[in-house]
């Protein structure tokens, strides 16, 4: 299904951006009377239907309008230091807004080894992300901030900070509260210094793991096979690494296990329209 990108819409007739009018007919060489969905970025999806098949200012008439599947009650907000090379953070947002969060907060820290930021990059990336996955909700990207103007900010519910140390022992799965208000803080390549983990300790931000310290990360396919390759980045990284079980087989079975539970995922139905 091909879906577009309407800020502010409503039902009715409308015009697609310039972007996505270019896209649309010049690209995909949709006519008028083609069908396709659109979001508006602010929790609803609309049918809509081509009207005017300009490339700069297509004309659509939006019906239909519902209320998007990804709504959840809370709100889930991370901060992260942008990575050396944008593609990682772009990366990043992508698969955070296919996955499901409401704000992504930027900034920089001791360790940080890009300290700018080019935000509209980042929010066209993320507003890929959410035609791509169907979502009806835009996650909202702040510009870059200090880290000590970061953790003193104000935010209503819990507050983490990932930070790899020995003395970490506690998973954020763990620590959270369903249902609560969560802001997550990760930090750049480098981590962060034990004087900023004491900053935002000072400031209510609890330290945690994210999971993969505690229990590790499982190697699949013929790369796995390679003898002591787990061993040495283990050893590398300081992160338990293992061989999965048949490393062979291990993707088309946790695939086919995949696939036998997707009638349990709350967004199928709409997904197999």
């Amino acid at each position: 299904m091909n879906v577009f990108y309407i800020p502010n819409a409503t039902e009715g007739l409308t015009t697609l951006p310039e972007d996505e009018s270019k896209h649309c007919v010049k690209v995909l060489r949709m006519t008028e009377g083609e069908r396709f969905c659109v979001t508006n970025g602010e929790g609803f999806l609309f049918d809509a239907e081509l009207v005017e098949a300009l490339p700069k200012r297509a004309t659509v008439n939006l019906t239909n309008q519902r209320k998007g599947y990804d709504h959840w009650g809370f709100n889930l907000e991370i901060a992260v230091a942008p990575t050396k090379l944008n593609e990682r953070t772009e990366w990043f947002l992508e698969k955070a807004t296919e996955i499901g969060i409401d704000k992504v907060r930027l900034f920089t820290s001791y360790h940080s080894e890009r300290r700018a930021a080019n935000v509209e990059r980042f929010q066209k990336v993320m507003v890929a992300a959410m035609k791509q996955s169907i979502k009806s909700r835009l996650p909202k990207v702040e510009d870059l901030v200090s880290f000590e103007k970061l953790v003193k900010q104000p935010f209503e519910g819990q507050k983490f900070i990932a930070w790899i140390d020995d003395n970490v022992k506690d998973c954020l799965c763990d620590l959270y509260n369903k249902g609560a208000n969560a802001l997550v803080l990760i930090g750049p390549e480098g981590d962060f210094s034990p004087e900023e983990v004491a900053m935002a300790k000072e400031n209510g931000f609890v330290p945690c793991s994210l999971g993969i310290v505690k229990e590790g990360i499982y190697l699949s396919g013929g790369g796995a096979l390679i003898r002591g390759l787990d061993k040495r980045l283990s050893d590398k990284l300081k992160i338990p690494f293992h061989v999965a079980e048949d490393p062979l087989r291990a993707v088309a079975r946790g695939t086919n296990t995949a696939l036998k539970n997707l009638a349990k995922r709350h967004f199928l139905p709409y997904l197999m329209k």
